[in-house]
């Protein structure tokens, strides 16, 4: 049977609309093929109505995906991601009171970075670039160099209790880290951007979901 998983969304603003949208990548519905999973996909809904709207939700796993700077690294008024973040929020605790498994994907793993305490530093030069990884464990499966869009790290002197270091970039920021005992992952490049998918992000994201 495939597993059932979860993709959160970005939140895009269109001002000539006036609109709001929650949106995502579709190279995702090609990587879930790739894994035999399937996705469901979450509105950023208030996360008042979270207990109602996830009641008949049966999950196997989630996928925080990116996009977004957190409401609170982010400088412009009036972020979208604020509602977002809470929602985000609130499915991860869900998910961890089930013992689901989680991966946070770039921001994903900004969200998870802060929802167990630590802070983002800034980063230079890892927007739009391709960098080498250095691992730190062997255990799980990692491509030897990873896309990069982002501008906030994580720093190894800020890792919240609990979480081991799976790979640095030179010179020794977080580009992957995991939790064993609460089944959560998290890395910092976008394995749905490669063209064609890498086969180590194919067999990473396979089993960890197994």
């Amino acid at each position: 049977m495939m597993k059932r998983i979860g993709l959160t969304q970005r939140i895009d603003v269109f001002k000539e609309y006036n609109e709001q949208r929650d949106s995502i990548d579709r190279r995702w519905y090609k990587f879930f093929e790739s894994i035999n999973c399937i996705p469901f996909m979450f509105p950023n809904i208030n996360e008042k109505y979270f207990d109602e709207y996830i009641h008949d939700v049966a999950l196997d796993g989630l996928i925080l995906t990116g996009g977004n700077t957190l409401a609170a690294y982010d400088h412009k008024k009036n972020s979208p991601s604020i509602e977002r973040d809470l929602f985000e929020m609130k499915l991860m605790k869900y998910m961890l009171k089930k013992n689901l498994p989680i991966i946070g994907v770039c921001r994903g793993m900004h969200l998870i970075h802060t929802y167990f305490g630590g802070s983002l530093i800034t980063l230079k030069d890892h927007v739009g670039t391709v960098h080498p990884i250095i691992p730190k464990s062997y255990n799980l499966s990692l491509p030897e160099t990873v896309n990069s869009y982002h501008s906030w790290g994580v720093s190894p002197e800020n890792l919240p209790n609990g979480f081991s270091v799976l790979a640095t970039d030179n010179l020794g920021n977080i580009e992957a880290y995991v939790n064993r005992e609460l089944k959560v992952l998290g890395i910092m490049w976008h394995p749905e951007r490669e063209t064609p998918f890498k086969v180590n992000d194919l067999k990473l994201f396979e089993g960890f979901f197994r």
